[in-house]
């Protein structure tokens, strides 16, 4: 069970280098089930836990998923290495929008 949430945006990286170097890979977890809190698998669902398919600076992006991540942390995280607009879309028709 969670909440569902579309994540629908445009991210532009001004320094993609950084953000793969200062990405902290060591909150990856093994399942989801410990993600509640942590604000990496915000990336790493759509990016690879290595953030391997992050290869482009401009990007256009979706991310569809429960909610068990932190938000406002992977944006404040984001927001140090790109400029972005976010809407954020829940199950139950709520939507709400970070802009950077």
């Amino acid at each position: 069970m969670g909440y569902e949430v579309i994540v629908k945006g445009n991210i532009d990286f001004f320094d993609l280098k950084g953000f793969k170097n200062k990405f902290p890979y060591n909150e990856i977890r093994d399942s989801e089930v410990g993600l509640h809190g942590d604000f990496a698998y915000f990336f790493t669902k759509v990016w690879g836990d290595k953030l391997e398919k992050l290869k482009k600076s401009k990007i256009k992006f979706h991310r569809e998923g429960k909610w068990w991540y932190d938000e406002n942390k992977a944006v404040k995280f984001l927001s140090k290495y790109a400029t972005f607009k976010l809407k954020f879309i829940g199950e139950d028709g709520n939507s709400w929008e970070h802009e950077n």
